[in-house]
């Protein structure tokens, strides 16, 4: 019994921790690819439309590539990245501890989430 208490507390801790890094890992990621932005950029500092971005299409080949060239833009859409991603990293977590802690029910609840969360994905980026 205490063995199990200890396994649960165990999951919570990393299921609040992978929330807690995942936040402040994206927000260091979007505020240095901002700071980065407009100290390349000063005169866009008042005005935004004066920033070299243009808006297009997501893909990781353009963000690899963004990032592999050091592009303060792509830096700062990895911090978004990572902030969108964060919470599933959590359900997968959530799911490994369901599953070695036995618990059937919570393990199927996750996984049917994940699938849930899967089929989405595959929808949006056939649209």
């Amino acid at each position: 019994m205490e063995e199990n208490k200890a396994q649960k507390r165990d999951l919570e801790t990393l299921v609040g921790n992978t929330l807690r890094y995942g936040v402040w890992i994206s927000f260091a990621l979007s505020a240095i690819g901002l700071v980065w932005l407009l100290f390349l950029h000063p005169e866009s500092a008042f005005a935004p439309e004066a920033l070299p971005l243009v808006p297009e299409k997501f893909s990781f080949g353009a963000m690899i590539k963004g990032l592999s060239a050091f592009n303060p833009a792509q830096i700062a859409m990895l911090g978004s990245l990572v902030l969108l991603l964060t919470p599933l990293l959590r359900v997968v977590f959530a799911l490994f501890g369901y599953w070695k802690t036995g618990n059937k029910l919570y393990t199927f609840i996750t996984l049917t989430v994940l699938v849930i969360i899967w089929i989405s994905v595959l929808i949006g980026v056939t649209h």
